[in-house]
């Protein structure tokens, strides 16, 4: 699934993953109120089983076809290499 990602301007680490294209006006107003100003840092398809150090992918693909948006709070930066190429 390719989706955005978006980094939370006032909260440090914080991130909403959407799926590309979504308008983020339509999700919940405590969402849209703290993403609204973010910016997206990375568009990225991620696949069932992928393994990456931030998240669990697939608990992030099963949000995002249950809600639309995956938030998640990592004790992390992420950072390009954590992505590789899209």
């Amino acid at each position: 699934m390719r989706v955005e990602i978006y980094e939370s301007p006032t909260k440090a680490n914080r991130y909403l993953f959407v799926p590309a294209g979504t308008d983020i006006s339509n999700l919940a107003t405590s969402l849209r109120t703290e993403f609204d100003q973010g910016k997206v840092i990375k568009v990225k398809d991620l696949q069932p089983g992928e393994k990456l150090t931030a998240i669990d992918v697939d608990a992030a693909l099963d949000a995002l076809s249950k809600n639309g948006y995956y938030l998640a709070e990592t004790q992390i930066r992420f950072r390009e290499s954590e992505w590789g190429p899209t």
